[in-house]
């Protein structure tokens, strides 16, 4: 029996048994706390996904820990993505770019994101919290399950800033079509219709009952 290939946003992280595979990367994100009223919304949420009659497709560790519930705010050098139009743009890090490039030795590149999201300055009225919309709908189910999020009108423009800080130190240009979100869980295949529909109706009855916002501290 031939084994279903892994969804290409998966392979990189989680063998088919739902095993992680080592995935080395840096970025800048926002933990959920664990005292949060959505943790708590998403925690039982992952009790009853566990249990779920179709839990096969997220089994294991694609399944995350509710420890690890985090949202990105920008995201830096990926070892196993590193493509020119995700990576710092010419000016920036050239000897860095020369010895390392897209296939040399990742730490290179470990080390400068570090030391340049480091320097991000930000003045009191643009710091933490963050607050967001909880979106109770979520799209149609594919190669993850998670919660979308909109910042607030006092939220957007900070995060703007920021973002617009770590563009200037990186280099890399973050996508302005990227979608906050918290995720739950990594698929180990393509859900079929009726897979992907049922477990669409599990997690909206769970967010039904979750707070309009949820704030991020830090």
């Amino acid at each position: 029996m031939s084994i279903a290939s892994l969804p290409p946003k998966v392979i990189k992280k989680f063998d088919h048994d739902g095993s992680s595979k080592t995935y080395l990367g840096h970025s800048v994100i926002c933990q959920l706390p664990q005292d949060s009223p959505l943790a708590a919304t998403l925690r039982g949420l992952r009790q009853t996904l566990s249990q779920h009659k179709h839990s096969e497709l997220f089994k294991n560790e694609a399944l995350l820990p509710a420890s690890s519930y985090h949202m990105t705010v920008f995201i830096c050098v990926r070892d196993l993505e590193r493509g020119e139009n995700v990576m710092p743009k010419d000016g920036y890090a050239p000897e860095i770019t020369e010895r390392s490039g897209l296939t040399g030795p990742y730490d290179e590149w470990l080390q400068y994101t570090i030391q340049k999201a480091q320097d991000v300055s930000l003045e009191d009225q643009m710091r933490p919290p963050y607050m967001f919309f909880v979106e109770k709908e979520v799209p149609q189910i594919g190669y993850s399950i998670g919660v979308r999020l909109e910042a607030t009108p006092d939220t957007s423009p900070k995060l703007a800033h920021l973002r617009e800080q770590l563009e200037d130190l990186t280099g890399i240009t973050a996508p302005a079509s990227y979608i906050f979100h918290v995720t739950l869980a990594y698929l180990l295949r393509a859900p079929t219709p009726q897979e992907g529909n049922e477990l669409k109706a599990l997690v909206e009855s769970h967010l039904a009952n979750a707070p309009e916002t949820v704030e991020f501290p830090a």
